[in-house]
This record gives C-alpha cells, sequence and structure tokens, in this order.
C-alpha cells in the first residue's frame, strides 16, 4: 500500500531535508495507528506500517515511539477500500474451439481488477490539538485477476486477495 499512499504526494510532502515546521519546535512524532472505517478488515496496519516506514525514510522528522516524547503525531483513517472487476472475458473467448464453451457464455471472467484507497491523513501538534497540515488522499491500482495452472479463466480466489493485498 505504500506505492499507492506516497504515490498520492504524501512521500513528497515528508520525503524532503527540509521541515517546515522545525522553527515551530517540530521534529519528532508520532504515527498512531489509523482508524480503519473500511470494511476490509485490518488495513490499518499495513497503512500504518507504511506511514511509519516512509516518515522513518524522510529527514524532515524523527519518529518516536510514544506519543510522550512527540513533539506532533500523526493520525488519520482509511475511509474506504473497495475492488471491483476492471476488465473481463467469457469462456467462449477463452476456448472458441470448443463446442461446450456456448453453454458457459453468460459466465464473466475476470480478467483483471481496479483497488480503489480513501484514506485521510493529519499532522498535529501534541501542544495545542493545532492541524499542521492535513489531506485526504485516492488512489487507485489495477491487478491481475490471477489465474491457477496458467490457464484464464481458472481463477483462483485466494490468489486473487493475494493480489489484491500487493495493491494495497
Amino acid at each position: 500500500f505504500a506505492s499507492i499512499l506516497f504515490s498520492f504526494g504524501c512521500a513528497y510532502s515528508f520525503q524532503g531535508r527540509g521541515n517546515p515546521w522545525k522553527d515551530q519546535g517540530i521534529e519528532k512524532v508520532y504515527i498512531k495507528t489509523l482508524t480503519n472505517n473500511s470494511l476490509r478488515p485490518g488495513v490499518e496496519m499495513m497503512f500504518t506500517s507504511a506511514l511509519i516506514k516512509e516518515f522513518s525514510r524522510g529527514k524532515r522528522f524523527r519518529v518516536v515511539n510514544s506519543a510522550e516524547d512527540a513533539d506532533a503525531f500523526v493520525e488519520g483513517s482509511i475511509i474506504n477500500i473497495s475492488s471491483a472487476i476492471n476488465q473481463e472475458t467469457t469462456v467462449p473467448q477463452i476456448a472458441p474451439d470448443d463446442p461446450q464453451a456456448i453453454h458457459f457464455s453468460n459466465y464473466v471472467i475476470a480478467t483483471e481488477y481496479i483497488s480503489t484507497a480513501t484514506i485521510s491523513v493529519q499532522l498535529i501538534r501534541k501542544a495545542t490539538k493545532g492541524l499542521l497540515w492535513g489531506q485526504s488522499f485516492t488512489q487507485s491500482k489495477l491487478f491481475p485477476g490471477n489465474n491457477r495452472l496458467g490457464m484464464q479463466g481458472n481463477t483462483s480466489m485466494l490468489i486473487n486477495d493475494s493480489q489484491h493485498q500487493m495493491a494495497l
């Protein structure tokens, strides 16, 4: 998910060398676990880990392990995560030489999905609880409708879910 989160512009905002709030005493940040308002369980940990990793790689702030040690904190929420079929095919398209394929012409087979995530992130001054920066992001990423044995149409839900997790 880091690729989605930081392609939004968050990396640009926090990966540089200069800290725009340093003269205001903001040098250490604590990153709270994001609130998950989506229907996808557990994604808050992936998104929070991605935030910690990106802030740690940046030179603007020092990430600390407790709110007591911080000058500011990052908080936010995962507003929504969705997935939908982006491209599809049918059995007769996969097996045009099979006379039985016509009996399955109403079956839609996903060949590609699109995953969309919407999140909101804020940087809050600890002393005053004042908002220093905040932004909401929506980003989409394509992932394949994988299949077993390399045969189109022989999709596995477990493989598709794994691809969805990697897309996030």
